[in-house]
């Protein structure tokens, strides 16, 4: 583990993190295209977490039976993640595409 100092200070290089984020959002602006740039900005962040945290354990995993319920289980994560976008009635990606500013105004 970290020391109390350390722990600290990773803590606050997070949330020094976290507060550069905002601030590129608002100085980005408020429209659909940056949206969706800073949405995969961010989904490829969390995918590079989730597989550099996830997977190793996984793959040291000596039991095939457990290795594969964890497998599933992450499928399933990812299947109701692209389920719910594809059927979320107010985000249409056809929108960013044919230059609509805001695809939440209706």
């Amino acid at each position: 583990g970290l020391s109390y100092c350390q722990a600290l200070f990773v803590n606050v290089m997070t949330a020094l993190g976290s507060l550069l984020g905002v601030v590129t959002v608002l100085l980005m602006g408020n429209n659909a295209l940056t949206n969706a740039y800073l949405l995969a900005f961010s989904s490829g962040v969390l995918i590079y977490l989730a597989a550099t945290d996830l997977l190793p354990p996984m793959l040291r995993e000596t039991s095939w039976k457990r290795a594969a319920i964890r497998f599933f289980i992450i499928l399933v994560g990812i299947a109701l993640i692209g389920i719910l976008q594809v059927y979320h009635p107010e985000c249409d990606a056809a929108n960013v595409v044919e230059g609509v500013e805001d695809p939440h105004a209706h």
